[in-house]
């Protein structure tokens, strides 16, 4: 049980560690290559004839495991090394704490959401007006989790009572790291339909899943036994040599998508894609353990493992069965974006978005749900965004970004970097640097005589 508890309790507490769908990067008419990880057929709007990603990251993180009070990113770094665990016992106020993380008392479900991003390098190419292709190279990074229950809190984990009963009903937690290595392509028809793809090798850094097939419950006799009441298989696997992020997986991956501007860009579009299909595969063992009913384990036995090989032999001594097989695979945070743009002269319009998470399988990184207004001013050179979300359907944030020539800066909730929230358990920030032709290109005036609705005249 122990090993159960610690696996789960390390893939939770990483949210402590310092990504939303980074709307500054993909709206607007001079997003350039970033606009095609929202769907592929966006870059046919691009106004540039070429687009030279440098670099870029992206960090987002919410949970509602543990939260810092009255907080903020910035207030975060600067007191990182002074954060104190409060003793779960209460024998000590919490006033007497410098800078205390609080953990969820409640017996509701809870969630972890961490997604990271690093884009290196990319060029999207106009090879006609209507023809463009691409590549690029980025690092990725998630670690999700939902439908964690009650019976993982800390207070529970941290200190077990004796004769209290415990339940544990299913869920999964997953972590993957990768490289994705893109090759873009999208095409506009004579009826201003664009369809966009995105083709991607994936190589798999590093990976860990922790999943409870069934509801387990279980009470503690003693502080050292663990007494099941009623099994389920529970399925974990890692990377074996964890502490290297040498490419060790191998998968592949598309998104396709479609937009259509009926009128001419500079009035409406619709826009569909599906992102995100696609699996990575590693050589690393899936293991499967048995919990039984009225079966006893010794807690005692797990206290000082000096490695995993010799946690995964104390399982095989305690589990009658525990299952091994070759082979992890994951299956990357799809989704459908829906989008439509609405116009307000040549320079302001507003953008409404939203992205569904397809859930295809427990050993899958779930991406969060969002729905979001973006209101722009658009320029060449220079463009505000102000983004009103509503995270996965339930928390509403507002965010803001701005790009100036190369630049691109923003978050999607603004208030978690510099506000004073009440419980601090999320944040969000992107910074984007690229080049593209500076001057009001002669080449676009060609381009415009071919009557491609997405190019316009700045």
């Amino acid at each position: 049980m122990r090993i159960v508890i610690l696996l789960s309790l390390l893939s939770i507490c990483s949210t402590i560690s310092f990504a939303q769908e980074a709307t500054g990067l993909f709206s607007g008419r001079y997003s350039g290559i970033n606009a095609t990880k929202y769907n592929p057929a966006f870059s046919s709007r691009n106004q540039n004839q070429w687009d030279l990603q440098l670099v870029g990251a992206h960090a987002f993180f919410e949970t509602n495991y543990t939260f810092l009070p009255t907080s903020n990113s910035i207030e975060f770094i600067r007191n990182i090394d002074n954060i104190d665990i409060p003793d779960t016992q209460g024998d000590i106020p919490l006033g007497q704490y410098d800078y205390p993380l609080i953990f969820k008392t409640s017996n509701d479900l809870s969630f972890v959401d961490i997604k990271s991003e690093v884009r290196g390098p990319g060029l999207m190419y106009a090879l006609k007006p209507n023809l463009r292709i691409g590549v690029s190279y980025s690092e990725r990074a998630y670690i999700t989790g939902r439908q964690i229950p009650s019976a993982f809190n800390y207070a529970e984990i941290s200190n077990l009572q004796s004769d209290s009963s415990y339940i544990a009903t299913p869920f999964a937690v997953n972590a993957l790291a990768w490289s994705e290595y893109s090759f873009h392509t999208a095409y506009l028809d004579n009826s201003n339909n664009s369809w966009g793809i995105n083709a991607k090798i994936l190589r798999g850094r590093s990976h860990a899943s922790f999943s409870n097939k069934g509801t387990v419950s279980y009470t503690n006799p003693n502080d050292n036994i663990a007494s099941i009441q009623q099994g389920a298989d529970i399925q974990f696997s890692y990377k074996n040599d964890y502490q290297s992020l040498s490419n060790k997986g191998l998968g592949l991956a598309v998104d396709l998508g479609w937009s259509s501007a009926p009128t001419g860009y500079n009035k409406r579009q619709f826009s569909l894609a599906l992102i995100d299909v696609g699996m990575i595969r590693f050589n690393d063992q899936t293991y499967t353990l048995n919990f039984a009913a009225n079966q006893n384990i010794d807690l005692d036995n797990y206290q000082d493992l000096a490695n995993d090989e010799a946690v995964l032999t104390q399982l095989r001594q305690d589990f009658i069965t525990m299952d091994s097989t070759t082979g992890a695979n994951y299956i990357l945070p799809s989704a459908i974006t829906a989008q439509y743009r609405q116009s307000f002269g040549n320079h302001f319009s507003m953008e409404l978005n939203a992205v569904q998470r397809v859930a295809i399988h427990d050993k899958q990184l779930s991406r969060s749900n969002l729905a979001n207004a973006t209101f722009m001013y658009d320029r060449k050179h220079f463009s505000a965004f102000l983004p009103v979300s509503i995270y996965d359907y339930a928390d509403l944030r507002v965010g803001a970004a701005v790009r100036l020539f190369f630049v691109t800066i923003g978050s999607d909730h603004i208030g978690s970097l510099v506000g004073s929230n009440q419980e601090y358990n999320g944040s969000d920030i992107y910074l984007n640097v690229r080049l593209y032709p500076f001057q009001s290109s002669n080449e676009i005036s060609k381009l415009n005589k071919a009557k491609c609705y997405y190019w316009v005249n700045e």
